[in-house]
């Protein structure tokens, strides 16, 4: 299989980013904790989270539309990131805010390097040619157009907020899949060729979306849901304890790199 040379694209939106940056200039610039060294720096929003070729969906998957691009599946959440980002300030989240929001989420949830990676070994049991394009294409197949839509119409969504002066931070992976029970939740990857998954009543996706709030995503796919739940959004204020506890989850569920509002959020 043959791809074509695409510009570097960022697998985290810049978009997304800059609320936990500071406005320098024309630049916004945030901390960045490497997991890998153990340092902690100041970055640029646009020098972070990007890699060449990463969304080039592969010649000859038949399964994908070639006319599917980066632009079209994932540029239509992110330009109008901005009315999720005033409705969570003004506490007022429409329908239409709430769709934008679940599918940004989702969209997130399958568009890392660390997502494709955790994939390749699953793929390869249908592929023998197996690369990180592999994997976001063998996905995004999976969703399709019409399931993504149907992805977007069926889940439901909680937002978690928080007052004071603790913050949520954020990753090179955001959006993260996990199953709840009574005991915690449980980190899931290689989902793209988990179908049963999406049929679970105990699995979500959680996405930090500014660092005030967090998103809980419930898929429910091949589920009844009442059409009231899909279309509303839950709030909840959480506690420094639970603040602390999903921040281990994001944490745990990115690839190389943490960021943070604020030095005093990465500190243990």
């Amino acid at each position: 299989m043959s791809v074509a040379h695409h510009k570097n694209q960022h697998f985290v939106p810049k978009t997304l980013l800059k609320s936990w940056g500071e406005n320098v200039g024309k630049e916004y610039v945030l901390y960045t904790h490497n997991l890998k060294d153990n340092l902690t720096r100041k970055q640029t929003v646009s020098k972070i989270a990007k890699q060449n070729n990463l969304y080039t969906l592969l010649e000859g998957f038949s399964s994908v539309d070639p006319k599917i691009t980066e632009k079209l599946v994932f540029n239509v959440w992110e330009n109008n990131w901005y009315k999720v980002l005033a409705g969570l300030r003004k506490n007022q989240l429409s329908k239409e805010v709430v769709d934008i929001l679940k599918g940004f989420v989702i969209a997130q949830s399958f568009r890392t390097p660390k997502f494709m990676g955790e994939n390749l070994e699953r793929i390869k049991r249908y592929e023998t040619e197996v690369n990180a394009a592999l994997a976001f294409s063998y996905h995004f197949a999976f969703l399709g157009l019409g399931g993504y839509t149907e992805y977007v119409k069926n889940c439901t969504c909680e937002v978690l907020y928080i007052n004071d002066i603790d913050h949520f931070i954020c990753s090179d992976n955001p959006a993260t899949h996990w199953l709840f029970d009574e005991i915690g939740a449980t980190y899931v990857s290689g989902i793209a060729c988990r179908n049963d998954l999406h049929k679970n009543t105990n699995y979500r996706i959680v996405c930090p979306l500014t660092p005030k709030h967090l998103a809980i995503l419930t898929p429910n796919l091949g589920i009844d849901v009442p059409e009231s739940q899909k279309d509303s959004c839950a709030k909840k204020r959480i506690d420094k304890d639970a603040i602390c506890n999903f921040n281990k989850m994001i944490e745990f569920g990115a690839d190389k790199l943490v960021f943070a509002k604020n030095i005093y959020d990465l500190v243990k």
